[in-house]
C-alpha cells in the first residue's frame, strides 16, 4: 500500500466527509481528476486519427 492510502489518511477523509468539512473539496479534485482523464483520452484519440490519414 502507498503510503498516503494508509488507514489513518482513510479514516481522517471519512471522519472530514461525515463532518461536512472538505467534502466539496474533495468532490472538486475528482471531478477535476476525472476531467483531466477525459481530456487525455480526447487527446489520444484525435492522434490517433491524424495517423491514420498519413
Amino acid at each position: 500500500m502507498p503510503k498516503f492510502m494508509s488507514d489513518d489518511f482513510i479514516n481522517s477523509c471519512t471522519l472530514s466527509a461525515e463532518k461536512g468539512m472538505n467534502a466539496n473539496l474533495v468532490i472538486f479534485i475528482m471531478i477535476i481528476v476525472v476531467d483531466a482523464i477525459l481530456v487525455y483520452l480526447w487527446f489520444e484519440y484525435l492522434d490517433n486519427i491524424s495517423k491514420r490519414d498519413d
